[in-house]
């Protein structure tokens, strides 16, 4: 979850609480007790944050409420929260080692004690301001999966519906608090917000992204109630928060872009870089790291580029495929039907890197008009339960042009074998509690997706020499860039710079980077801090097993366990390791093996 849907779903957590509820159950057996804490916390988030469960594929048990956005309803979260930690700490993970509660129980420990380090931040004061994930496009998601097949789920939906100004509301209470004890977003934050709200009002009622309801349904009595709802309530409240964020909010945001110009802001990052890598680096080590990535592509790019073109000038190789002929889409249309190819094409190949391949498939969409270059990035979303299929959503502006390379490299992160592989390898995984679905984090799912780049290479998918000179030209930069403008001081200007350098970003495409940057601090060091984790155990793998190294089992290896810490996926690795060197390469136990 990122730091702006930390901030408007109000999860944040207080680490102070009694001894009374652990008296409770001190009887109670460890396994049993990790279970009970995962359905209580599971039953929670389904019934008071459903936003939390839509996002990760989650079907709600009641469809007609929105997060309580509420400061008295926050700490009511958070003394939840509490217990739920206090008793997990209690509990001997060592001992859980082998079960389906050691993955329970390392993935909930991490989520809320990074929820405790997030409490410095104030999130809720200030990061809702955001163009990347906050409420407006949020409900648009909503919508898409808003349930209206029965009388039930109509009067739920319009339930929900009429809430949603009340959700705007809250908001608004909660950033003018964080005004005046000096919180704000970064100001071209808050303006590329205001350009998304201008669509969304002015987008025609009946074509509105928040009509899907009722596009989805027959029944004439409930189309005309959810129409007034939209018109007479949501699109009004839109227009309230529209004002307010141009003529109240943005004349008082801050020109910097640092969060660490906020109060307590250092450790605010610091807080933010664990919660989207799971890891305990500090922001030092993490751009120190970046930079020797960078450099190590960098002669990587030489060597391709030596080969391909008869040069090693960095800077020449890293434009040229933005000037070649051969690398440019004519419109947004080619782009759309190549990206599809693109994915098709990638498909066709799995089968010789996995032991299994998932049957859901994965659509090709544009990003819808209103989102659409106000600095949404290419993305996936993962399929619902019976609803909607894995969606890759591709910008069909271009910017400054969209390359052929670029594409590619996108569309297989993005799909085959990037996040849409990954999530689905994480759906099938069998013992795991129902909370592991809801609980995600960006080191181990960007990181799959950055090593997903470089196996996508090692498949011959990329049809140039420009990808594989465009996909090592960015690598690590965002290990870089984020604790260089967040840290270390960067301008504005100096990060734009550092963004084009790579070449795969013309101006607006970096423009748009930094301020992605500025919202979501912390969140661009997560792909390849993840990634280099995926790098190392497949060279650690290769070393240890010589010949008996099997890249399909490898896999499986990663991806067996779910979207688990980069720490805990260390630990599972080793150990999957360990016992293959035990077993000669059997895949199955020692005993079977002998026999």
């Amino acid at each position: 979850m990122t730091a702006a849907q930390w901030a408007w779903a109000g999860f944040a957590v207080l680490l102070t609480i009694g001894t009374a509820e652990g008296a409770a159950h001190a009887t109670e057996g460890l396994s049993a007790r990790v279970d009970r804490v995962a359905d209580e916390y599971y039953r929670a988030v389904l019934d008071d944050h459903p936003e939390q469960a839509y996002a990760a594929g989650v079907t709600p048990a009641h469809h007609d409420r929105l997060t309580d956005l509420s400061l008295a309803a926050q700490r009511s979260w958070e003394r939840r929260e509490d217990r739920w930690l206090v008793t997990l700490h209690r509990t001997d993970a060592h001992s859980l080692a082998g079960t389906p509660q050691w993955t329970t129980y390392g993935i909930l420990v991490e989520q809320l004690e990074a929820a405790v380090d997030l409490r410095v931040c104030r999130l809720e004061r200030w990061a809702s301001v955001n163009h990347m994930d906050s409420w407006h496009l949020v409900l648009a998601s909503i919508a898409q999966v808003q349930p209206v097949a029965t009388a039930t789920e109509r009067a739920d939906a319009i339930t929900r519906w009429r809430s949603v100004p009340g959700l705007i509301r809250q908001d608004i209470a909660n950033l003018r608090f964080g005004l005046a004890q000096g919180y704000s977003a970064p100001r071209s934050v808050g303006e590329r917000m205001l350009q998304q709200l201008d669509g969304l009002i002015a987008t025609p009622l009946e074509r509105h992204p928040y009509a899907s309801p009722f596009t989805r349904s027959d029944d004439a009595v409930f189309k005309a109630a959810y129409l007034t709802a939209l018109s007479r309530r949501v699109l009004p409240a839109l227009r309230e928060y529209r004002a307010f964020l141009a003529n109240e909010y943005l004349p008082k945001a801050r020109q910097t872009l640092a969060v660490s110009e906020l109060p307590n802001g250092t450790r605010c990052y610091a807080a933010l870089l664990r919660s989207n890598t799971t890891l305990r680096r500090s922001a030092d080590e993490v751009y120190a790291r970046g930079e020797a990535a960078v450099a190590r592509y960098r002669d990587e790019v030489r060597g391709i580029g030596r080969t391909a073109f008869g040069s090693d000038d960095f800077a020449a190789l890293a434009v040229r495929g933005n000037a070649s002929a051969d690398n440019q889409f004519s419109d947004g249309a080619e782009l759309l039907e190549a990206s599809r190819e693109m994915v098709d094409r990638a498909a066709r190949q799995m089968p010789r890197y996995f032991t299994w391949i998932p049957d859901q498939k994965v659509v090709v969409e544009p990003i819808p008009a209103y989102r659409d270059g106000a600095g949404v990035s290419p993305h996936y979303e993962p399929p619902t339960e019976g609803g909607r299929p894995g969606t890759y959503w591709v910008s069909l502006l271009r910017p400054g042009g969209t390359t052929r390379a670029e594409a590619e490299i996108t569309a297989f992160h993005e799909t085959w074998p990037g996040h849409h592989l990954q999530m689905s390898y994480a759906q099938r995984v069998r013992g795991l509690h129902p909370v592991a679905q809801l609980l995600g984090n960006a080191g181990f799912s960007e990181g799959w997706a950055r090593y997903a780049e470089s196996l996508a290479e090692e498949a011959g998918l990329y049809q140039t020499a420009y990808a594989r000179i465009q996909r090592r030209t960015w690598s690590a930069r965002g290990m870089v860039i984020d604790p260089g403008i967040h840290i270390r001081g960067w301008t504005r200007e100096q990060a734009i710079s550092f963004a084009m350098e790579s070449g795969r970003f013309p101006r607006p495409a970096a423009e748009a980077l930094v301020d992605r940057v500025a919202a979501l601090p912390g969140q661009l060091t997560a792909y390849d801090s993840g990634g280099q984790e995926f790098l190392d155990l497949r060279r650690e793998a290769e070393a240890a097993l010589g010949p008996r190294f099997d890249l399909p089992q490898f896999h499986d290896a990663l991806l067996e366990s779910g979207n688990i810490t980069l720490p805990m996926l260390r630990a599972h690795v080793e150990a999957w390791i360990n016992r293959r060197q035990v077993t000669g390469g059997c895949t199955h136990e020692p005993d079977v093996c002998a026999h």
